[in-house]
């Protein structure tokens, strides 16, 4: 561990945004640990993308937010310039309206086809705007 992570280093976990950190100070040879807990058995589990260590305790929830601060996950800021995030946001807002169009036509042929024409007529009406908002041609 000490030729691949140094001291304050973060190992990645399942929980997003919530890595650990290699606490085991430099040059200590074959003794490592992560958040101030040592690991005392290597490679439990190992099936080539996951990776299970034994530990000696538990670790605490509340160690890297207090300590390494930098690694939380509050802190980590999106740039609102980066990549297409602007095009990402602009298109949920266009398909929000798009959906709610959508919500305004069926409500307006529901409506217009109960008052404007027999009971049987409109249920085939509204059936078939169903079928259409659906996606779901026979």
């Amino acid at each position: 561990m000490e030729a691949t992570f140094h001291h304050g280093s973060m190992v990645d976990t399942l929980l997003p945004g919530h890595p650990l950190v290699v606490t085991s100070p430099p040059g200590t040879g074959g003794y490592a640990s992560l958040n101030l807990v040592k690991v005392i058995e290597w490679e439990l589990y190992n099936d080539g993308r996951l990776i299970i260590h034994g530990v000696e305790d538990f670790f605490d929830p509340a160690f890297q937010i207090l300590r390494y601060p930098i690694y939380d996950v509050i802190n980590i800021q999106e740039n609102p310039r980066e990549g297409f995030s602007m095009l990402k946001d602009a298109l949920e807002i266009i398909s929000l309206f798009i959906l709610l169009a959508l919500v305004a036509a069926f409500t307006y042929v529901l409506i217009r086809s109960f008052y404007f024409s027999s009971e049987t007529k409109g249920w085939r009406i509204c059936t078939f705007v169903l079928r259409v908002l659906l996606f779901e041609f026979y």
